[in-house]
């Protein structure tokens, strides 16, 4: 009987170590970029392997945007398990006007994805290279 309540109390702690460790991932600024970020939403969240994670970045660009690069780096414990590189216009209708906007990208999530600290990071450049935004999205699965 005692191990039993043993083994009920280490679930209830797993628990709630898994949730304060999801609830506390979140974005954050890895530069500063004529693109403001207001907001960084993955869904699902946490990210289930084997489905497609959806990223939306928000915010506001305070300068046009006639086309660039998007750089996704995804690591896993400090390790990058995977890179991917595409052009704004392909995600984006260029050129892009100031204002409020809306970026979604979709990717692949692994189904052999281990368990472990995921750290997502999405740098967007310019036509001349110029930084346009830096964002760190991060996650326990």
């Amino acid at each position: 009987m005692l191990c039993v309540r043993a083994l009920k109390m280490k679930a209830i702690i797993l628990f709630f170590a898994l949730f304060v460790a999801v609830a506390t991932a979140g974005w954050s600024n890895c530069g500063t970029g004529y693109f403001v970020v207001s907001n960084v939403v993955i869904s699902p969240n946490p990210p289930v392997p084997g489905q497609n994670l959806n990223v939306q970045i928000q915010g506001t660009l305070n300068q046009a945007l006639n086309g660039g690069n998007v750089n996704i780096n995804v690591a896993w414990d400090g390790i990058t398990v995977k890179t991917i590189n595409d052009q704004v216009c392909a995600d984006v209708q260029c050129p892009v006007r100031t204002g409020p906007q809306t970026i979604s990208k979709t990717v692949s999530f692994p189904q052999t994805a281990p368990s472990g600290s995921y750290v997502v990071t999405i740098r967007i450049t310019d036509q001349n290279g110029g930084l346009v935004a830096c964002i760190n999205e991060s996650f326990n699965i």
